[in-house]
């Protein structure tokens, strides 16, 4: 068997954030989403039928098809803080993309999907710091035989505050 690299730097990342109404009267909460980590695939080496590999977002990979290498750049999940203001909701839903299309600088693609957050769909700062945690995972399907590259793409990850 003949290994050829792929190194998958993952996914650069960006938050959107957006506010919720305030009633009638009151000051608009503020909100801070800071990315902090960018999802990491890892080092792998495609098969001749292809596969997937999963970073869920409490950490690690598993792979399906395709072999895991060593990758000293690192392995996990995107990761975000949520900052919100001394005022207002400390509850903020989440939107996930439905999937991505990494590429290549050669033009070879792969597509990411099934995101997963933890939390998931909703969360909820720390009440007395004001703010949490976000961490995001997603499958990368592999193409049978894929070129080797290093594969990158944004993913947009929404934080609603007062959900």
């Amino acid at each position: 068997m003949r290994f050829r690299l792929i190194q998958i730097v993952g996914a650069g990342l960006f938050a959107a954030v957006c506010l919720s109404a305030p009633a009638l009267g009151q000051k608009a909460a503020s909100i801070e989403v800071t990315a902090d980590k960018d999802l990491a695939f890892g080092s792998i080496a495609p098969g001749p039928a292809g596969g997937t590999v999963t970073v869920p977002p409490t950490g690690g990979r598993t792979a399906a098809g395709v072999v895991l290498l060593p990758s000293p750049g690192g392995v996990g999940p995107a990761s975000y803080t949520i900052r919100i203001g001394d005022k207002g909701n400390p509850h903020y839903s989440i939107i996930l993309p439905a999937f991505v299309d990494l590429e290549s600088p050669a033009g070879a693609t792969m597509r990411v999907d099934t995101f997963v957050s933890d939390p998931a769909g909703t969360g909820k700062v720390d009440p007395q710091r004001r703010d949490g945690l976000l961490a995001v995972g997603a499958t990368l399907h592999v193409g049978p035989n894929q070129p080797a590259g290093s594969y990158s793409a944004p993913f947009l990850v929404t934080v609603n505050l007062g959900n």
